[in-house]
Formats: C-alpha cells, sequence, structure tokens
C-alpha cells in the first residue's frame, strides 16, 4: 500500500517551478479532456461568455506563461543543450519551443532533440511518441495528452503533464520528477510508473517496476507500493500573506482566514480594515491581492478559464497565468491571458480596470468586447 511519511508538510524541490508552466492549448480540433462539474455548468451559462471569448481568439497553440525570462535567458535559446531524444512518433504530433517564445507548432518527427521547455501534444487517440532523457529515464506517451519539458539538473530531470497518460522509467543514474497543475509530483528513482491525467477529474499514479516512487503533495510525501494513489486534478486556490480582518464565507459559513487556507467553487473572501489584505493564489501561479474594504467570489475553475466576481473594493497585483482569467464586476467584465492589471468597484457603482502589462487583456460591457485604451478603462 502507498505508505505516508511522518516527517511533516514537503512540496517538490521545484514545485513552485513546475506551477509556472501550465501550458493551454485552445485549439478547437482538440476534445475537451474533461467535463466541468454541473453546477460549473450553470454558473457558465448564466454569466458573460467572456472566458470563451478569450480563449476563442487565442493562437492555436497557445502556451501559459512561463516564469519571466532574463536577458541571460534570451541570449542563451540557442546554447541551451538538448536532454532528450524522440525515439517514436505514431499519429499527429506537435511541439511548440516556449523557451524561444515562437509560439509556433510544428510536426514532432523521429530524431528531435528536446530542450528545456518544449510542449509537445498528441493530437489523436493513436498517437504515440516516446523518448530518452540524456540521463537514461526513458517516457512514452498514447492518445490525446500533452507534457512539457522542464530544465534539468545534476540530480534531476523534470517533466510537467498537462493531461493524458504516459509510462516512465528511471535507470537509476539521477531521478525523474513529473509534476502536475495540481496538488502532486511524482518522483522516481530506479522505478517505473504509470501516471493518467484528467483535468477537472482525478490523477492517478501506479507504480510499474520496483524502486524508490514517491508522490508529493503540500501535505505529504507518499512512497508508492502495490496500490495505486489517486488524487484529485480540480482546481483550486488558497489565501497567502493573508493579514489583517480577513474572513471566508462557504455558504451560510463564515469562519477566520489564515495563510495557507484552501479556497474553492462559491467561496467568498472578504477583506474589511485599511490595512487588511489577502492574495489568492491558483496552483499554476495565477494570483491576485485584495486589499483594504473588499470582497472577491471564486466562481468557476477548471481546465478551460477561472473566473472570480469582484463584489466590491480593490484587486491589486493581478497576474494571470496558465487558461484564462475572467474579473467579474456587476457592470463589466476584464478577460486576461498571461498579463497583469488591477481592477477596482468603487463605493459610487464606477469600475475601473487598469493594465499593467502582458499579452491580452480585454473588456466586456454591454454585450460587446473592448479594449484597454492607453492602459485604463472605466464604466460610465
Amino acid at each position: 500500500m502507498a505508505k505516508a511519511r511522518t516527517q511533516g508538510p514537503r512540496r517538490a524541490a521545484s514545485g513552485v517551478l513546475l506551477c509556472a508552466l501550465l501550458i493551454v492549448s485552445a485549439c478547437g480540433e482538440d476534445p475537451d479532456p474533461s467535463t466541468p462539474p454541473a453546477a460549473a455548468v450553470v454558473v457558465a451559462e448564466k454569466a458573460a461568455p467572456a472566458v470563451t471569448g478569450a480563449l476563442a481568439e487565442s493562437p492555436a497553440e497557445s502556451p501559459a506563461e512561463a516564469p519571466p525570462q532574463t536577458s541571460e535567458d534570451r541570449q542563451s535559446v540557442q546554447s541551451v543543450p538538448p536532454f532528450a531524444t524522440v525515439d517514436e512518433i505514431a499519429g499527429r504530433v506537435t511541439m511548440v519551443r516556449t523557451l524561444e517564445q515562437s509560439g509556433e507548432p510544428t510536426e514532432l518527427k523521429p530524431g528531435t532533440e528536446l530542450q528545456a521547455r518544449d510542449f509537445i501534444r498528441l493530437r489523436s487517440d493513436d498517437a504515440l511518441v516516446s523518448l530518452t532523457f540524456a540521463s537514461g529515464a526513458r517516457l512514452h506517451m498514447r492518445g490525446v495528452g500533452s507534457f512539457g519539458t522542464l530544465f534539468p539538473d545534476a540530480e534531476l530531470t523534470r517533466v510537467w503533464l498537462v493531461d493524458g497518460t504516459l509510462e516512465a522509467e528511471d535507470p537509476g543514474r539521477t531521478a525523474l520528477e513529473i509534476g502536475t497543475p495540481y496538488d502532486a509530483a511524482l518522483t522516481l528513482l530506479g522505478a517505473s510508473a504509470r501516471m493518467k491525467l484528467v483535468p477537472g477529474k482525478t490523477l492517478t499514479i501506479e507504480r510499474r517496476a520496483p524502486g524508490q516512487a514517491t508522490v508529493t503533495t503540500e501535505e505529504a510525501s507518499i512512497e508508492l507500493g502495490e496500490e495505486p494513489w489517486l488524487g484529485s486534478a480540480r482546481d483550486h486556490a488558497r489565501l497567502r500573506e493573508c493579514s489583517g480582518d480577513v474572513v471566508i464565507r462557504r455558504g451560510e459559513l463564515t469562519k477566520p482566514a489564515k495563510t495557507g487556507d484552501r479556497l474553492d467553487q462559491g467561496d467568498r473572501v472578504v477583506v474589511d480594515g485599511d490595512d487588511a489584505r489577502a492574495r489568492v493564489e491558483f496552483p499554476d501561479g495565477c494570483r491576485m491581492t485584495l486589499v483594504g474594504r473588499s470582497a472577491l467570489q471564486l466562481v468557476l475553475a477548471d481546465v478551460n478559464g477561472r473566473r472570480v466576481h469582484l463584489l466590491g473594493g480593490v484587486l491589486e497585483q493581478i497576474a494571470a497565468r496558465g487558461v484564462a482569467l475572467e474579473i467579474q464586476t456587476h457592470a463589466a467584465s476584464l478577460v486576461l491571458q498571461r498579463a497583469r492589471a488591477t481592477a477596482e468597484v468603487r463605493a459610487d457603482g464606477s469600475v475601473e480596470f487598469r493594465k499593467i502589462d502582458g499579452q491580452y487583456t480585454k473588456v466586456w460591457a454591454n454585450g460587446k468586447q473592448g479594449s484597454i485604451t492607453d492602459g485604463r478603462w472605466t464604466s460610465e
């Protein structure tokens, strides 16, 4: 059976980096890998279609925002050594080089040398890809799915599973870590395992051969045995840097909030006091900060997008990574993808959105889409 260690909470060594590489594709020809819960569907039908509009206008292959590049990163793009080679391909398989930020998908071929931050998508049920890492570790994926490669180091080779089913084998020279956009990462050392990720539903991990196979979550590190590990792949948020008078309202229940509290769909975060603040953060690094007298409700979160409702007050330091983010108000909605902004609902009912920087920011008001002119939009 899977055995939990008693050493207390522990995150994978590269957890923060892994969460920054959630990869999204809005290509219409791809089947939706998950079905939102019934409640989420009802909410989505009643709300403005802003998130859907954002995804429809995104490029066919749209990798989510990776950690910001430094000048050294940009200068060294061509000098990044390959650390994996494609051995076998079947069906339609494409690749995007996100480190170069080209965003253009190309057909993957046998013999292709993969670099860090390459994103591979299998686009048909008969698709197959097998590759070998410089460490000797091997990875196989069949059917519709996608994964990305991350920067390796002397002790660890990293892969990022977005969706689908993959099998991995590690010979034991260096560890192989497979991260996910959710609260779980698998580390193999001299072992093999199978992972199946259905976004919005479940993550299943099975050890296939003896060796060290460890699942790491926020709560514990679990050594896999003969029993498979089953976890949730539903999106959620947590409160970070919570200070002052902050409460969480869940249905009829109201409780004092503290840093680290988990937030689910329908929860409201209420901040009261000039010095009070609370940062809401999702697993892929998407975040926003409530300041002063403000209230925010989490409305929808699934593989296609996130929607939050700013009931009043100020949202600062909004950073949309991964899927599209909609900041909904009573008068208008701001939709962001790989962008930063602020939002405010004033006491007189007026709304203001400010764009800081980024790729995609649109405003939806009165059933129409508009742009933020000169970095600022206000309701009439």
